[in-house]
């Protein structure tokens, strides 16, 4: 298995994703919400990232992978976008949510950004 400088920089963005499902999305006066309290949205893009990261640790034959990385990515954005459509009045994006936000990007961009 071979580590090339794209599937690094996806591995990282998908273990960052990750990360951030557990961290603040949402900050309120006195207290915060992360994406995965009581089961919320922060689940879905935990499981995406974590495809993603498992794909770039495991494939070796990596344009399939890509897509997937591609398509994980694309579902951690949307996750964040439909949360902040309907953003309640007093609460203010997380910390996590924008990791979210910056690590599905990565994993749209890379793939056609660094090549092999």
């Amino acid at each position: 298995m071979t580590f090339t400088k794209q599937k690094i920089v996806l591995l990282i963005s998908a273990v960052v994703g990750a990360i951030s499902a557990f961290l603040p999305w949402a900050t309120f006066p006195g207290g915060s919400i992360s994406g995965t309290y009581e089961g919320g949205d922060g689940v879905y893009t935990l499981i995406a990232f974590a495809v993603a990261a498992v794909l770039c640790l495991f494939v070796d034959k990596f344009n399939a992978a890509k897509i997937i990385a591609i398509i994980c990515g694309a579902i951690g954005v949307a996750v964040i976008v439909i949360n902040y459509i309907d953003f309640p009045p007093g609460l203010s994006v997380g910390f996590g949510a924008i990791l979210t936000v910056l690590a599905g990007v990565a994993l749209i961009v890379v793939p056609f950004v660094l090549k092999d």
